[in-house]
């Protein structure tokens, strides 16, 4: 993440404003640069304190869509892909269905809305 250490620099670039501009001019740069640095690295930090959600743990709750019947196994297709799922009651092709669990290449589904 090159772009954290521009961060870094900028109260280099604020302390070479008042070199070369008035201070009448340099001050109100000033503080809206250190304002907004202060605004971005806020916003940055808290971004990166995010757990990552990814893989398995984001699939979870996703809608998807039966391409053929499950009963109890069949293929559901879930954001373009297709994967092996298990339903614990009948589902029929074409039916949308919910994520519960993913378990290595197959996932467990159940009926949309119940």
């Amino acid at each position: 993440m090159w772009w954290c250490h521009l961060l870094l620099g900028v109260p280099l670039v604020i302390v070479g404003l008042f070199f070369f501009l008035p201070w009448t001019t340099a001050l109100p740069v000033a503080l809206v640069l250190a304002i907004g640095t202060a605004v971005i690295g806020y916003y940055s930090a808290r971004a990166l304190r995010q757990p990552p959600v990814t893989g398995k743990v984001a699939m979870v709750g996703q809608a998807g869509e039966a391409v053929s019947d499950l009963n109890p196994e069949g293929l559901v297709r879930v954001g373009g892909e297709l994967w092996v799922a298990q339903a614990p009651e009948p589902i029929a092709r074409g039916a949308r269905v919910q994520i519960v669990e993913v378990q290595g290449a197959k996932m467990r589904v159940r009926p949309w809305g119940s």
